[in-house]
């Protein structure tokens, strides 16, 4: 009975399948555990360590003016040389004993050496000449990010903004509203609006204090200390505040000429104009819930249906799908070094490289950075824990309805101290899928099956040391059914694509 070979190659560097309907023998996997896309094979990530040993629930945020550990309810700073944290009992902007209000993942602005940090409950600030001190405002907010040295706030709430001095804020913007923008004496504030602070602060002394004075962190008497200030700098654009078509915002990235923000409805693209203002200018139409940028010419997103989205610099934005996988995404992070994009749920984590999708994956960051060894520096659930490699391919019938068989597995790898396989397989188009019994890979890197099946996908796992990777898998088949032939018949290698 003749026997040929079929590699698995290309889907090891491509990834996960885009799509759960992807047909047989796509280019694709259905399941890479702990594994990354990476070109050429599929390899382990680079070990994350939760160096200052801050727990599973809290964050790392790698600010301008330190580095941070929050979390639900707490503050601390972390000295990166020893790996200390010093706990910080926040102020108010008073200057009485703060707290923190519970609420969700921390987003973090920072500019030249100012910090930003919100869990959408509370407002942690860090400004110069303020004898180091870290403040709190409670001022519930649902993104935050950058422009160059401004900083974008979306999606604030609170009685602030029902206030009769916020409303001079709103005539101000509408009496030099840009003419693009709908503004009219009926619109009221919702969590569908930016606001935007001068450029660098636009104090020297005190940066950021008429910004935050506008937002009513300083309270009824700090706003009409600056009143005149403060509505100056919104009609002359410096300060500024406009609705979007974004609906209830989510995130806010920074990207190269301006920033980009998503909410329920849309995600949308936001260019630095002449008059101190920004355009809009829609890049998908099916929401955010989360997204991350590398400040400036790459940036992902999940939007409502799950689905995996790619803007770049030049090149634009494209629906890269994955839906089976992302549905119900909570945060995104980035490793800074390989600008590899680790996407949270609920449950697990994936990580998008330059090259496709990978997972799901152990490790569940919350926060992540390089320390200046290089070393990746990140906490979460399962942070430290030994990963379990392993592949499911597509569903696999080697381009032959009939019954074949699977005789050997063969594995090109490095890194692995185990390794085993097995088949999940069907005899019949109606039938359940069956497994075959785990088989050990020999000392040659072979696994012998002998399973037959209509249907089979291949299941590899195996345990590692340090750095893996998975370069190439052999598959060994037999054309063993004919009932269905008549004369001579093409092999897959002899078929013209």
């Amino acid at each position: 009975m003749r026997e040929y070979t079929t590699v698995l190659r290309d889907a090891l560097g491509r990834g996960l399948r885009p799509d759960s309907r992807a047909p047989r023998e796509v280019e694709g996997l259905a399941s890479m555990a702990d594994l990354l896309p990476n070109s050429w094979a599929a390899i382990t990530p680079d070990t994350i360590v939760d160096a200052a040993s801050i727990g599973a629930s809290a964050q790392y945020v790698r600010g301008v003016t330190r580095t941070w550990a929050l979390g639900a309810t707490s503050v601390s700073s972390v000295k990166e040389s020893t790996w200390a944290t010093t706990a910080i009992t926040p102020l108010t902007p008073s200057g009485t004993t703060g707290s923190i209000t519970s609420g969700s993942w921390w987003r973090h602005a920072g500019v030249l050496d100012v910090d930003f940090l919100s869990n959408g409950a509370t407002l942690l600030y860090r400004l110069p000449n303020d004898s180091g001190n870290t403040r709190s405002f409670d001022l519930p907010m649902r993104c935050l990010g950058t422009d160059e040295t401004r900083v974008i706030f979306g999606g604030l709430s609170g009685s602030w903004f029902s206030d009769t001095r916020w409303a001079k804020v709103m005539n101000a913007w509408r009496r030099n509203a840009r003419a693009d923008q709908l503004a009219h004496s009926g619109q009221s504030w919702d969590t569908s609006w930016l606001v935007w602070s001068e450029r660098a602060g636009g104090s020297g002394d005190v940066p950021f204090r008429v910004f935050l004075a506008a937002l009513g962190v300083y309270g009824a008497a700090g706003f009409d200390a600056l009143e005149e200030i403060i509505l100056d700098h919104v009609s002359k654009r410096l300060l500024g505040i406009m609705p979007t078509t974004c609906g209830n915002l989510r995130e806010v990235c920074s990207r190269e000429g301006g920033f980009a923000a998503g909410g329920g409805r849309k995600m949308c693209m936001y260019t630095r104009e002449e008059d101190g203002g920004y355009a809009e200018r829609p890049l998908a139409s099916s929401g955010c819930v989360a997204a991350a940028s590398d400040h400036g010419r790459r940036m992902v997103w999940v939007d409502g249906e799950g689905a995996l989205w790619q803007w770049q610099y030049e090149e634009g934005s494209a629906r890269l799908g994955y839906e089976e996988y992302l549905d119900g995404a909570t945060h995104i992070v980035m490793d800074p070094a390989t600008r590899e994009f680790w996407i949270g749920t609920a449950t697990n984590c994936y990580v998008r490289t330059p090259f496709g999708l990978g997972g799901p994956m152990t490790w569940r960051p919350l926060g992540l950075f390089r320390a200046t060894d290089g070393t990746l520096v990140g906490s979460g659930p399962d942070i430290g824990e030994d990963l379990s490699p392993s592949i499911l391919t597509q569903p696999l019938d080697f381009n032959r309805r009939d019954s074949k068989m699977l005789t050997a597995v063969s594995a090109v790898s490095s890194g692995f101290t185990t390794m085993r396989a097995r088949v999940y397989y069907n005899a019949n188009v109606t039938g359940a899928m069956a497994a075959s019994p785990w088989r050990a890979f020999g000392p040659q890197g072979t696994s012998y099956q002998h399973v037959s099946f209509l249907d089979g996908q291949l299941h590899i796992d195996g345990t590692v040391s340090g750095e893996a990777s998975l370069e190439r898998v052999e598959l060994r088949v037999q054309a063993q059914g004919r009932r269905y032939i008549r004369g001579t018949t093409l092999q897959p290698e002899d078929l013209v694509q």
